[in-house]
């Protein structure tokens, strides 16, 4: 798909394209006259303008405990916004993908992260943060694409691989909101698994660490693919140490996940293989 084909697309149908959720979101409709103007209007010098842009916003909700003989230790919550622009230049042949260079002693490894966003449902804001997260990563591309180039001119190709391939639009329309996950249901979590160890006094030190995160992920670029949904994920990390009698420590953990607190297994469940774990550093212990 060429540049004023996309670009047509995006100014000319608006947001036909589309699905019902994301035309009336804030965070796609910020993304989709970001992505308007980046694809019609971007562009440095005489220097390859974007044949491809990706904007990748996550939106997480983080709720975790920590507990240790059945007492809590931490617990807390946290919201974060964050942005991965993915800018693409020259061709699908040849783009600025697929490197790295080295410089400096030890190399140095060209990588693009992601940048906050404002959490509120600020048009403006949003908006802003996506059009500076562009052009950085607009400039970052061309720097790419010219050390790529350069490194190429020294090198015999002897089967040429394109960069990147051509993909039909994708839609995706996300469901309702999930809810965010209950503090209160993960420090008990937290609190009655970690109170097993209470009955095995051969373990010195143990911990019981539970975390439920709901992920919504949005997604859309310069070619007609965009999509919202969710990646929720929970998991449970129970964790035990002793000491044997000639003073080597031996430890030992395990790690339960599931997209949500109800997928994880069953508190007596989890307290078994708890109990199976002390039992098992103890008899190492001896």
């Amino acid at each position: 798909m060429n540049r004023s084909w996309a670009a047509a697309l995006l100014i000319a149908v608006g947001s036909s394209w589309l699905p019902a959720s994301a035309q009336t979101g804030v965070v796609m409709r910020a993304m989709r006259d970001e992505m308007a103007r980046s694809v019609s209007e971007l562009e440095l010098d005489s220097l390859d303008r974007p044949y491809f842009i990706a904007y990748t916003i996550f939106e997480l909700v983080d709720v975790r405990a920590s507990a240790s003989l059945g007492g809590l230790g931490s617990s807390g919550s946290g919201e974060t916004r964050l942005l991965h622009v993915e800018v693409r230049v020259g061709d699908r042949n040849l783009d600025n993908s697929n490197f790295s260079s080295r410089t400096g002693f030890g190399g140095r490894r060209d990588r693009s992260g992601s940048v906050p966003l404002p959490l509120e449902d600020d048009y403006g804001g949003i908006r802003r943060s996506i059009w500076l997260a562009t052009d950085q990563a607009y400039k970052r591309a061309l720097g790419q694409i010219s050390r790529k180039r350069a490194v190429l001119q020294n090198q015999t190709v002897v089967e040429p691989v394109p960069d990147f391939s051509i993909e039909e639009p994708f839609d995706h329309e996300g469901g309702p909101l999930p809810p965010s996950p209950g503090l209160d249901s993960v420090r008990a979590l937290a609190v009655g698994l970690s109170a097993t160890f209470a009955d095995h006094p051969q373990i010195h030190v143990s911990s019981v660490d539970v975390e439920a995160r709901r992920v919504r992920v949005h997604y859309l670029n310069s070619e007609g693919s965009t999509f919202v949904r969710d990646d929720p994920v929970s998991s449970v990390t129970v964790a035990a140490r002793t000491r044997a009698p000639d003073g080597m420590e031996i430890s030992d953990s395990f790690t339960e996940f599931g997209r949500s607190l109800h997928d994880l297994p069953a508190l007596s469940e989890l307290s078994e293989q708890s109990g199976e774990l002390a039992n098992r550093l103890g008899t190492v212990r001896e």
